[in-house]
């Protein structure tokens, strides 16, 4: 009977168990099976459970005494530093230690009283992980399995069930896996694996210290966890390459910046002064822009508010660096922080303009009344903000530095510039250009603020076509549109402007046809 099998092998002192490799292998085969029947019949935990406390009846003692005392004892001898085994010995007490975690993984799960009787035994398996992430272990495949599974155990033993009992433990030890002590913090050693499983089980073992707790997630934002988190942050744009499982989990794992609001306390603090910009904050716009480009609430006040002196900041920076004609090796990083930022806000347009055309159609909803976000846009709209500015001193700027190319045959300074120094300028240029047209649809007064900055005649330009931009001249139409809707003072500009040429269809400029050519008085008249 395996109830039997087991009982006689939790009952045995741990010593005698790995003296041989026989009787260690014997015993990992025993708790192996005990483990599988435990995630086939999971209902049937109580009675099993029953059976061993019966069978071991010394001093009180029951299963859970018991497999403290396996995780003491292998603790100790998988410590480095205290004698050196061979490598068949250290395999066959890798396979005990296998057996025992998943026996003790598939036993709690999920069961708060198992948890509870369970928890003495988490200071041994803190150390026993501690000690098979050590020096190179990190990184040997023989140790990839027992990692693994010992931070599945420690994920069950702590987390919190579903009703929200075991807030104690979760409290208790996050603080001292955050507490700054070297053999207590086994999760920034788990992080630095390049293993797959234990980097996705480390990610959920985090999740679940975290989750359903706005001052437990906090704490990723600060001292030891916020040194957790940028590691992850770290690694984040590989894993979205490598489809692996790993980015979803950490998506979830971050989706409570979202739910807490503290999208801008998270930003704030990744800084790093003096940078304008860094890669940990880089990563985490891109899952901002991740989350607006979805549907998402409509907060007010709009927790993406700080945005309006993001995009300042990063905008004055390049302005300021272009004028200067200095090489700059911070200036690709600003752009590309530059441009999330104005997709971002460009996704908050135009689902303020979703809501707007929805209560314009008789068909709105309960959250398309407005809220923070139509505030958001309010705010970029005035001229108080300096937003309006910044995009035309700055599409201004990128105009001089990366001119059009109309056509392919046309020389110009751009051929010193490979495709991985143009791409950002594009981008950078194209999600300007987008957001003047968001932000000047149906609003005159940001329309005369283009134009009082001088951006009807460079978005004008922008119509032609750019064969380092292709899709710059949609946007700069859709936002010429808006400037002419109903705001005669920009028509006029465009009234006294006289044809230079019509464009044909290679992009070259040819000739203005006689009957499209205007004389003077024509070209003044209103």
């Amino acid at each position: 009977m395996l109830s039997i099998e087991l009982w006689n092998i939790l009952l045995a002192d741990p010593r005698d168990i790995t003296e041989t490799e026989s009787t260690t292998l014997e015993a990992a085969a025993v708790t192996e099976r005990a483990s599988k029947y435990i995630a086939q019949h999971l209902y049937q935990r109580t009675a099993f459970l029953t059976e061993i406390d019966n069978g071991i009846q010394i001093d009180d003692e029951t299963i859970w005494d018991r497999l403290r005392t396996f995780w003491e004892f292998l603790s100790y001898i998988f410590d480095p530093s205290i004698q050196e085994y061979s490598l068949t010995a250290v395999e066959c007490n890798v396979a005990l230690a296998l057996g025992l975690g998943r026996l003790q993984r598939n036993l709690i799960a999920g069961v708060y009283r198992w948890q509870e009787c369970a928890i003495d035994s988490e200071p041994a398996i803190r150390k026993l992980l501690f000690h098979i992430t050590t020096f190179t272990r990190i990184e040997g495949p023989l140790f990839f399995p027992l990692q693994i599974v010992l931070t599945q155990l420690l994920s069950n033993l702590l987390s919190p069930t579903s009703l929200g009992v075991g807030e104690r433990f979760v409290d208790t030890h996050l603080t001292l896996y955050q507490s700054g002590k070297r053999d207590d913090d086994v999760i920034i050693r788990l992080l630095d694996s390049r293993d797959v499983g234990v980097n996705l089980v480390t990610l959920h073992f985090v999740a679940n210290l975290t989750r359903r707790s706005r001052r437990r997630f906090g704490t990723l934002w600060e001292g030891v966890g916020l040194s957790w988190t940028s590691k992850i942050l770290a690694r984040l744009d590989d894993w979205l390459i490598l489809h692996d499982g790993r980015f979803d989990v950490a998506y979830t794992l971050f989706r409570p910046i979202f739910e807490f609001s503290l999208q801008q306390h998270a930003y704030t603090s990744l800084a790093s002064p003096p940078e304008p910009i860094t890669p940990s904050q880089t990563v985490l716009l891109k899952l901002i822009d991740h989350y607006l480009s979805s549907p998402h609430p409509n907060r007010s006040p709009s927790p993406h508010c700080y945005f309006i002196d993001l995009y300042k900041n990063l905008s004055e920076y390049s302005l300021a660096s272009l004028q200067s004609g200095k090489d700059d090796a911070r200036l690709p990083k600003v752009f590309e922080g530059l441009i999330l930022v104005l997709e971002g806000l460009c996704s908050i347009g135009l689902a303020c303009q979703e809501r707007s055309d929805r209560r314009k159609s008789g068909n709105q909803q309960v959250q398309d009344k407005e809220g923070g976000e139509e505030e958001l846009i309010g705010l970029l709209r005035k001229n108080e903000t300096g937003v309006i500015r910044l995009l035309i001193e700055l599409l201004k700027q990128l105009e001089t530095f990366l001119p059009r190319r109309k056509h392919s045959s046309q020389q110009t300074d751009t051929t010193k510039l490979n495709e991985e120094q143009i791409r950002p300028i594009t981008l950078l240029k194209r999600n300007l250009v987008r957001l003047v047209g968001i932000l000047t649809f149906e609003s005159i007064q940001t329309s005369d603020l283009v134009r009082e900055y001088g951006g009807v005649h460079l978005l004008l330009s922008m119509t032609e076509v750019d064969e380092l931009n292709p899709y710059l001249r949609e946007h700069a139409l859709f936002a010429v549109r808006n400037l002419m809707f109903h705001n005669p003072q920009n028509q006029q500009i465009i009234q006294q402007m006289n044809p230079v040429g019509v464009l044909g269809p290679n992009g070259e400029l040819l000739p203005v046809p006689g009957k499209l050519q205007r004389t003077d008085d024509e070209r003044h008249q209103i």
